[in-house]
């Protein structure tokens, strides 16, 4: 196995980890409500976009993107969606590490609860409509 992915692995199970030891309570005050969680998907979703769209046509950025992969190295300047993508699957592990020990234990469900599963989610969906939208700026059968 490439070593990115090891990394990647190390990284997206440290974070599951972490989220095994947090409390299960709301932090947030005042308190996040489904209207804040909904911004939050919106944000990610969009705010991908202009972040990419400034990587698209940064002279150092890579003639060609790669489609994300766990193989490729996620910390490179040239290809700027391993690295989103990256964060996106840390987002997920902790979401569904906090959402599953939600649903076993006693506690009462909290809305800031979903916020790391719904980053993620709506980071993958930035990848996405990323690589749709800058097509040309993908490496050809990726």
């Amino acid at each position: 196995m490439p070593l990115w992915v090891y990394v990647r692995l190390v990284l997206v199970l440290a974070v599951a980890v972490s989220a095994c030891l947090a409390p299960l309570e709301p932090r947030a005050t005042p308190p996040i409500g489904w209207g804040t969680l909904v911004f939050v998907f919106v944000f990610f979703l969009v705010g991908l976009v202009p972040i990419l769209a400034l990587q698209r046509f940064n002279r150092w950025s890579a003639p060609t993107w790669h489609r994300p992969s766990w193989k490729l190295n996620p910390l490179s300047f040239r290809e700027p969606l391993q690295f989103f993508h990256l964060c996106a699957w840390v987002f997920l592990a902790q979401g569904a590490v906090t959402l599953f020990r939600l649903l076993i234990s006693s506690a009462s469900f909290y809305v800031e609860a979903l916020v790391p599963l719904v980053m993620g989610v709506s980071t993958m969906l930035g990848i996405r409509l990323s690589m749709f939208m800058f097509r040309s700026k993908m490496a050809s059968g990726t």
